[in-house]
């Protein structure tokens, strides 16, 4: 079972400014005399949490919240706040008590504040709750033009069309179809150009969709006006969506 950590009994369920941060860290309990805490008190609500796992300071005047070793949110004067993730889900669990918004993800690599998802990198600030990341939402696209030229460039429609009408009566006898078989994509190239290699590929696992991506490959390799993908970006995604189908990239 996958650990979670749990926060339902912290004192606080969001933090909207740097005030209200102050506000929390003077509300927790100041730590004893002795206990090499220094100034670091005890988040409330979370006081008898493992010792060093989380934490809240005052240091230069910015309040700052850790998790483990790092200070995961940082509040500053001028209602400036900074995330430094930890790519872990606890962490966003952890974090999302201290911010306007939600931190969230596997790797803590997504911020949502209202209808709004922003990627998160090293560093993202919120500043009078005006998100700013130093990452881009990144996601690669099939360039149809391009992909239907490399694909007329191979026997991939007449492979596709010979499979379609003979795989349906093989699938009762060639128990070996349902194998799947590790083929380098030169040897899938030079298959396909081989009518009397086509039973071999087929018995391999080799549909027409697996060949078709390793045409996609070699053109990826060797790139003709970019290959078959375009890299599509944004800089920030709608809350409710399928964000696992982009990627997330340090700005140039």
């Amino acid at each position: 079972m996958a650990f979670s950590l749990d926060m339902y009994s912290c004192a606080v369920r969001s933090i909207e400014s740097y005030a209200e941060a102050v506000a929390f860290y003077e509300s927790c309990t100041k730590p004893n005399k002795g206990s090499g805490l220094a100034d670091e008190r005890k988040i409330r609500g979370k006081e008898t949490s493992k010792p060093r796992t989380m934490g809240v300071r005052m240091e230069g005047g910015a309040v700052r919240f850790r998790y483990h070793y790092t200070d995961v949110v940082i509040w500053r004067p001028g209602d400036e706040c900074e995330i430094n993730p930890y790519p872990s889900r606890s962490t966003g669990v952890f974090a999302t008590c201290f911010l306007p918004g939600i931190l969230h993800g596997d790797e803590a690599q997504y911020y949502t504040q209202g209808d709004t998802t922003y990627p998160v990198s090293t560093r993202t600030t919120i500043t009078e709750g005006k998100v700013s990341t130093d990452a881009i939402f990144t996601r690669k696209v099939i360039n149809r033009k391009r992909a239907n030229a490399a694909l007329k460039a191979t026997r991939y429609a007449e492979y596709r069309d010979w499979y379609n009408v003979v795989a349906p009566t093989m699938r009762n006898t060639a128990a070996s179809m349902y194998v799947v078989w590790t083929m380098p994509t030169s040897e899938v190239l030079h298959c396909l150009d081989d009518r009397e290699r086509w039973a071999d590929m087929m018995s391999k696992g080799l549909t027409p969709d697996k060949v078709r991506l390793h045409i996609y490959h070699v053109s990826y390799l060797h790139p003709t006006n970019g290959g078959v993908w375009d890299t599509k970006t944004a800089d920030t995604l709608p809350a409710r969506g399928n964000h696992g189908k982009w990627d997330i990239t340090r700005r140039a």
